[in-house]
């Protein structure tokens, strides 16, 4: 009898609803308030994308307390089914503020454990993010794949909703591509360790 097992999957996390509309409206206006005072961090990006990785950590922000327990939360629980128990903490997060056609490289985040996305502000045509799969380039693959499924892609496209999150390990490479929004796209990334 044949068995099928599953050796190194690669889970993702994803809630909706992380916070309230209301608070969320608090925080998309605190994005843009940190955006009048604060310059644009996250410097040798080909992109020119807003960001204040490097110049306005919201992790130390009182404004986003709230919304930083809840990524906390929703970390354990990740971990938890990751089959570990230890306590992870946010190590920072930082505002990205996407206008029509910008995008984000592909890149993952050394030094931490789990990556977090949490998007404030989701227009229609706002641009997915794109994992890649760890596995790495498919020296010889397959012929004649029919049905693409958890064994054989090679990446990995979500569309979040506005107030959801996402969780991966920092190990995946992933991208934001370019949308075709007419208003800004809001989200707030976090490295967790």
């Amino acid at each position: 009898m044949s068995e099928i097992l599953k050796l190194f999957p690669t889970p993702l996390y994803y809630e909706e609803n992380v916070v309230s509309e209301e608070y969320n409206n608090f925080i998309v206006d605190n994005c843009y308030k940190i955006k009048k005072v604060a310059t644009s961090g996250g410097k040798g990006w080909f992109t020119n994308l807003y960001n204040t990785a490097g110049t306005h950590n919201v992790v130390h922000d009182k404004n986003f307390d709230e919304l930083n327990e809840k990524i906390s939360y929703h970390i354990q629980e990740f971990a938890k089914i990751n089959g570990s128990d230890n306590q992870y903490k946010l190590d920072d997060g930082w505002i990205n503020i996407y206008n029509k056609s910008d995008y984000q490289e592909y890149h993952y985040h050394t030094g931490s454990i789990f990556s977090v996305v949490y998007y404030a502000k989701i227009p229609e045509n706002g641009g997915g993010l794109i994992l890649n799969s760890p596995k790495g380039p498919d020296m010889f693959p397959m012929k004649n794949v029919n049905v693409d499924n958890e064994f054989n892609h090679a990446y990995f496209k979500i569309y979040p909703k506005q107030r959801s999150l996402v969780i991966f390990r920092s190990f995946v490479e992933h991208m934001v591509e370019p949308g075709e929004h007419e208003s800004e796209r809001i989200s707030i990334a976090y490295n967790a360790s």
